[in-house]
Formats: structure tokens, sequence, C-alpha cells
């Protein structure tokens, strides 16, 4: 399926992104623009991400025509400058989405970059509460409100399967709870880690306990679909 509305008015879409009508928003995570650049100075290594990532993001728009984009951390990858490369990718990516409001909730990657968001007309900001949903990237610990859904990033969850003989898999993942979820990576090269057999979790959110998400369950994402794997043996 191309979406799944995996909470009430919550849809989780094969672009690796959310679909909120109630707040007529598509929401992202980890872009990490700039970092195919920093790759590339690897011998061999392919240019894609950033063809891939406009192209998923030119169909959100096109298909749901959002008011507002939520960028839910990490935009941009390098930690330390904006190199032209990056600047580049965001101003480009940002074009994409004109007409609608963008937000961008900082993540720890978000450096050296508000000035030229906020002259875009770029909301930028440490949290976001907008309805019944607590935005917050994930990467610290914050204080999370009561009866919100709260979304994050950060923790780029996938999930590997094998088959009988062998052979597997990894696939970006969507983890939900009643009271949280959290989102894939955007970025198709941004890495991932496989969490969901009883290791530890990146955000601080979730391995304190913080975020109380109960009962995980999990929805990998291919250029086929949405697909239910099932409920993580343990909870939080």
């Amino acid at each position: 399926m191309d979406e799944v509305e995996a909470l009430p008015g919550v849809h989780l879409l094969k672009e690796r992104a959310l679909w909120i009508p109630d707040i007529s928003s598509v929401v992202i995570a980890d872009v990490h623009l700039g970092y195919e650049s920093e790759l590339f100075e690897e011998p061999f290594y392919p240019r894609m991400q950033f063809g891939d990532v406009a192209e998923r993001m030119e169909k959100l728009i096109g298909r749901y025509g959002p008011k507002r984009v939520i960028i839910d951390g990490d935009l941009k990858h390098e930690f330390s400058k904006t190199p032209y490369s990056e600047f580049s990718e965001v101003r480009e990516f940002l074009d994409i989405m004109e007409g609608a409001e963008i937000t961008l909730v900082r993540g720890n990657h978000d450096n050296f970059i508000a000035r030229y968001l906020e002259k875009r007309g770029v909301e930028v900001t440490d949290s976001l509460e907008l309805g019944r949903f607590f935005f917050i990237h994930g990467h610290k610990r914050v204080r999370i409100p009561e009866n919100r859904v709260t979304i994050i990033g950060h923790e780029h969850p996938r999930i590997t399967l094998r088959d009988s003989i062998g052979a597997k898999a990894s696939f970006p993942c969507f983890l939900v709870s009643k009271n949280m979820i959290v989102l894939p990576a955007f970025s198709e090269i941004g890495g991932g880690t496989e969490r969901l057999k009883g290791g530890g979790f990146l955000s601080p959110l979730l391995s304190s306990g913080n975020g109380d998400m109960g009962k995980i369950e999990i929805f990998a994402v291919s250029n086929r679909g949405v697909g239910y794997m099932g409920e993580r043996a343990d909870s939080i």
C-alpha cells in the first residue's frame, strides 16, 4: 500500500513521510543534505541522493498540496560548517516546497543554517506543538507534553528481513505506538540502526523511557509501499 493510517488521522507514506490532514502537513526527518558531497570524495561513489529526495518531495507536494511541511530535524548534514554544495542543495530543496509554510524543528546537525532559513521565511524552532501533535528531533531529553502524539526523527530505524536460504535485505521503517511515532530517515543514504530486536536506542527519549512508547508496531517502507511487520517483542 502507498500509505497506511497507523493512528487516527496519521498516514505513513512510502516516501518515508507522514501526511496529517487535520493540520494539512507533510512531515519528514533526517534529510542530511550535503552528506552525498562528503561521501563523493571517496572514489567511485555515485551521486544520487539529492535527485532521490527532491523527486519524492515533488511527489508529496503534488499529491497532497500541504499548507505546511515540517522537517523534524537534520535538514543538513555537516556539523561544523555549511559548504557551498550543502547550501546549494538546501536552496533547491526549499524551492520545491514554494507556497507551503516550512518549519524546521532543529536537529543536532542543523548548525550554521538558521539565518539563511529565516531569510527564506522558514520557521526554525527547537520543538513544535501543533494541534494534538508534538514535534521534536529526538537527540536530547525534553519534557513531553501530556495528551499529545510525539513525533521524532534522529533514530533512522531499519529492519532486516531474511529468507529461508539466508538472503537478507534492510528497509527503513516507522516505529509507532499509541503516543509516539519514530520517522525513518528521508535520505536514502542516511544510514540506519537495527534497533528492533531488544537492542538499545540512539534517542534519549527512547532509551530513557521518557517517551513511554509501550507496545511498538513496525512498518517497513520501500518503493513498493508500506508493509506491517508486526510488534517489537519488548516495550521500552
